[in-house]
């Protein structure tokens, strides 16, 4: 079994640096830590801490450990080094000790520690986090509820043709091809990112969909219904390497199935020095009209990353983008419309989650409402960050990316991982349920017959003796009849559907059957008068 990257203690360097341990003076390691912080080298300074706290017990050390383990969101190493601060040494400037400790906790999941860590830090009368100690707990114990009663999905890796080293994330199905992006390693001189596309298990290949003779990076791929448009993010870089804001552009297909070039959006889109990016649309049955969801910092929002709509009218305008009133004062990205059932679908910081980002739902309601944003709840979301949810109808499979322990990096790393793509099987189920329409006492021993009227053929489930919950596997966007019969009860027909399902559903089906014998007594009561 492979070792996850958070719990890998640091290594590089360390017995270079014990070999001259003899020769140093242990304040001299502590410069070299407090200088490699300056530059930003975090791993060097980690290491220089290593090995002071290797020769003594430094309840400071373990502090400016643990911060800079938190930083590189080494979770494993924070919450072991805010660990070995005794609770009589938790004061003044390490009065949050235990806080640090819980938080690390929870990025690993570790629910139950964190939660008990949280219970002990509320009893430092020097802690300054209180407050936001408690919401936290309460949030851990939301989480192990999730945990609890998990939803029934099946999460696997999205394989090897698909994820690699690198940040692998914004996957989108389209019939039997998978469009996703890919981020190579090394900062501002990496490769630009590109959109690829794979078929099946086959290896994954640069799609056509990207522009040509652009250094920026080609990311975050939307269509349209009918895949005759394609939104995506480039985000050039400056001639010094640096990342300048993104911008949305669309390409459209010509009449041989072609990319044409690639079109920057307006500037009502793309508002001049902020970021435009993660597009996504969709057709809004409330407005009749298409919209254009995307992620943007500029002003009129929460005041982080927002989701913004714009509606495209007619003649293929924009209008004026409107901030989402799902929207929260932290990030919240990665937007997705699921046109069947008008559901949008994003990633926030901003709700009780599991921790860091998780994926959300929310109904258009009207033509400026929408439902309460819903957690899709565990085990599609972790303790760590799950983003850029989509979801293919005729598979009901989800897409998502995700830098949870388990991916193909594990073991590779200090700190977080780079993210995966990942395959969120859903289950959508019919439990019927049988009584007697007289007395409503349950009834077994039952044929079911389940016609779809959509694209034909028809199965039969027979339900026992033992009145064991059913479940009978449904496809989505379907109507289906059902024919009912018992020994001794009259047969009924049903009509139900699974029109704009999009997510994980059990069906439930309470359905009353007539005795016979209540056909023989109406019958009987019939009087037929002579003409």
């Amino acid at each position: 079994m492979r070792t996850p990257s958070s719990y890998i203690f640091i290594t590089l360097g360390l017995s270079l640096f014990t070999f001259f341990a003899s020769g140093q003076s242990l304040s001299k390691y502590e410069k070299q830590a407090l200088k490699a912080c300056e530059k930003g080298d975090y791993i060097t300074a980690l290491n220089h801490y290593e090995v002071l706290l290797n020769q003594e017990h430094r309840p400071d050390l373990l502090f400016k450990a643990g911060q800079i383990a938190q930083q590189l969101e080494a979770y494993y190493l924070a919450a072991n080094y805010f660990g070995r601060i005794a609770k009589e040494e938790q004061s003044g400037a390490l009065a949050d000790a235990t806080y640090h400790q819980a938080l690390a906790l929870k990025a690993l999941g570790r629910y139950e520690e964190a939660i008990a860590a949280f219970e002990e830090y509320q009893k430092n009368k020097e802690g300054v986090y209180h407050e936001i100690a408690a919401k936290e707990l309460a949030n851990c114990r939301w989480a192990l509820g999730q945990e609890l009663h998990p939803v029934k999905l099946d999460v696997v890796n999205a394989g090897l043709n698909v994820n690699t080293e690198n940040d692998d994330f914004a996957p989108l199905r389209y019939a039997g091809k998978l469009y996703f992006s890919s981020r190579p390693a090394g900062g501002k001189s990496a490769p630009a990112e590109r959109i690829y596309s794979a078929i099946l298990d086959f290896p994954a290949q640069t799609s056509d969909a990207n522009p040509a003779g652009k250094e920026g990076g080609a990311i975050n791929t939307a269509l349209t219904a009918d895949a005759q448009r394609m939104y995506f993010s480039l985000c050039e870089k400056t001639p010094d390497g640096a990342s300048s804001p993104c911008k949305i552009y669309v390409r459209m297909k010509n009449f041989d199935g072609q990319w044409e070039r690639p079109k920057i959006l307006p500037s009502v889109i793309n508002y001049q020095n902020y970021t435009a990016t993660q597009p996504g649309i969709g057709y809004d049955r409330t407005l009749r009209k298409e919209v254009l969801y995307f992620v943007t910092n500029r002003p009129g929002g929460m005041g982080a990353l927002d989701i913004w709509g714009s509606v495209i009218e007619r003649d293929g305008s924009y209008g004026e983008p409107f901030p989402l009133p799902i929207n929260t004062p932290l990030d919240d990205v990665t937007p997705y419309f699921h046109q069947a059932s008008q559901t949008l679908f994003f990633s926030t910081e901003g709700r009780e989650s599991m921790g860091g980002f998780d994926i959300f739902r929310s109904k258009k309601t009207g033509p400026q409402t929408w439902s309460e944003p819903e957690n899709l709840g565990y085990p599609l979301n972790s303790s760590f960050d799950e983003q850029y949810f989509t979801f293919h109808t005729r598979t009901k499979s989800g897409y998502f990316s995700s830098n949870r322990p388990g991916g193909v990096n594990d073991g590779t790393h200090i700190g977080t991982l780079p993210s995966d793509i990942y395959r969120a099987q859903m289950y959508v189920e019919l439990n019927p349920r049988f009584v007697n329409a007289l007395d409503s006492m349950a009834l077994c021993d039952v044929r079911i017959e389940l016609a779809d009227l959509t694209l034909g053929g028809t199965r039969t489930f027979y339900i026992n003796a033992n009145c064991e919950d059913y479940l009978i596997p449904l496809d989505l966007e379907r109507v289906y009849s059902m024919s009912v019969s018992s020994k001794d009860y009259l047969p009924a027909v049903i009509r139900l559907n699974t029109l704009g399902i999009s997510f994980s559903t059990v069906l439930q089906q309470v359905i009353p059957l007539m005795p016979e014998s209540t056909a023989d007594v109406n019958a009987a009561k019939v009087v037929v008068k002579k003409p």
